[in-house]
């Protein structure tokens, strides 16, 4: 990709589309019994497989997650 720029930018556009549209999705879902904080994560997947952004996104939501599963063990 790095070979042809316009594949590239495509790509990481439809990387960014297909991304945030899986977040919109799963914040719908939140509300409701189901996966709705999964798809959230997995949208965030997405993108940041191309957006360092969401990879230190994730990052945090990883600590808070651990943060969370422990103290349900505790409770």
């Amino acid at each position: 990709m790095k070979s042809q720029p316009v594949i590239g930018h495509a790509y990481r556009v439809t990387v960014g589309i297909v991304g945030a549209a899986v977040v919109i999705v799963g914040l719908l879902m939140v509300p409701f019994p189901g996966p709705g904080w999964f798809v959230v994560i997995l949208g965030l997947l997405i993108l940041g497989s191309e957006f360092v952004w969401a990879r230190r996104l994730l990052g945090v939501v990883r600590v808070q997650v651990r943060a969370w599963t422990e103290w349900m063990g505790r409770q």
